[in-house]
């Protein structure tokens, strides 16, 4: 049962990276929080460097470069969500993740969604619906129009779709001669680079990076060792068992996030959102065995 003990800390730690995540935009821009994570990201890839295999091919690193800026667009989005939206809303929206990532991969890909897959996206929509609805159910179109108005959801979204197709780039790089802590190593990089572009176009470059620093420099930290930790636990617990016991189990971070999370920002109608996050968990699952 060693696995279950792995899957158990990977969702334990995911749940915490959101819920210091959220805490740190509630004082920070997120463009400097997403900079300094992406930063501290690259200083830690760094004791890779042992492990990186640099002969590879030309394209395949324009490929990851691509993934990056995918990356980088989709990781702002998300922390410019978080930082406006309730953590009880935000969190629950990031289980339609494997949707966009199983959708692409058919349109793409042409691999093919299976019965349950098809459900498991049905569950996604219907948690979303009671994600939104009103505690008095007096309106049942409303859900759908806060959905379609809402900025931040939106951004969430449109975020998923860029990570949806950052993944199939990932798959078909570290399937052709790149290694995956090669792929680590040169995605970390490249994604502090791009935000230190950003950073300099659309803001104050270097003096942003040193007041979020200065400002918010432990939280940030612990949310990239946090998140390193959370993804290392999943490595080991998938290699002892089978994916679909891991995925279930990681999901339940969504959960933590929002009940944790909402208590201590002390967010309303908590019961509500837990059970719709809990038909989201059941839907991403689905979709993504």
């Amino acid at each position: 049962m060693l696995w279950l003990i792995f899957a158990l800390g990977s969702a334990f730690f995911a749940a915490a990276a959101s819920i210091i995540q959220k805490k740190a935009l509630i004082k920070e821009h997120a463009m400097e929080f997403s900079a300094v994570l992406a930063l501290i990201n690259a200083v830690i890839s760094l004791f890779l460097l042992p492990f990186v295999d640099f002969n590879i091919s030309t394209m395949n690193l324009l490929w990851v470069y691509l993934a990056s800026w995918l990356g980088t667009v989709a990781f702002l989005h998300t922390a410019r969500a978080i930082r406006h939206m309730q953590i009880s809303l935000a969190s629950p929206m990031l289980n339609f993740g494997p949707a966009f990532s199983a959708i692409l991969a058919a349109f793409i890909l042409g691999e093919k969604l299976v019965l349950y897959q098809w459900l498991g996206i049905i569950l996604l929509v219907i948690g979303a619906y009671v994600l939104e609805i009103d505690h008095k159910f007096s309106d049942l179109i409303e859900p759908f129009r806060r959905i379609k108005s809402s900025k931040y959801i939106h951004f969430i979204f449109f975020a998923l779709l860029l990570y949806g197709f950052s993944s199939i780039i990932d798959r078909y790089v570290v399937t052709h001669g790149v290694s995956p802590i090669s792929y680590i190593f040169f995605a970390h990089i490249f994604i502090a680079i791009n935000f230190f572009v950003l950073l300099n176009v659309m803001y104050d470059g270097v003096k942003g990076i040193i007041h979020g620093l200065s400002k918010m420099g432990i939280p940030i930290l612990l949310v990239s060792l946090f998140t390193l930790t959370y993804r290392f636990f999943q490595i080991k617990a998938v290699s002892m068992t089978f994916l679909a016991l891991v995925v279930s189990i990681k999901r339940t971070s969504t959960i933590l996030a929002t009940l944790i999370g909402g208590e201590l920002f002390h967010e309303e109608g908590l019961i509500l959102k837990l059970v719709a996050c809990a038909i989201m968990v059941v839907g991403a699952v689905l979709v993504a065995i």
